[in-house]
């Protein structure tokens, strides 16, 4: 007859760790939400260190040119600007919401 013994992972507290965590929530829903939040505010950063990343890391024949640069940074920008506007508007409006 062959024993298999249980043995914990490096894995498993942490999973048993977030399914205690989430399970003590009144709604999954608000943590999609707040996620979601984290990521409208995170995502102008990563957008922008790409950027910069590309004007600076890259070789000169392999940076972007002409218009192509211009469309590219431009749009990079309104997509900046749509995300950060976003985020602090969720965050101003969960504020109001639970200041009454």
């Amino acid at each position: 007859m062959v024993t298999i013994l249980a043995v914990s992972t490096n894995y498993d507290f942490p999973i048993k760790w977030k399914r205690a965590w989430l399970s003590s929530l009144t709604s999954v829903t608000s943590v999609t939400v707040d996620v979601e939040v984290m990521n409208a505010l995170l995502f102008p950063l990563v957008l922008g260190f790409l950027l910069a990343l590309e004007h600076t890391a890259l070789p000169k024949e392999f940076r972007m040119r002409g218009l192509y640069r211009i469309l590219a940074s431009g749009l990079t920008l309104v997509v900046i600007a749509f995300g950060l506007y976003m985020g602090y508007d969720v965050v101003r409006q969960a504020l109001s919401t639970t200041a009454h």
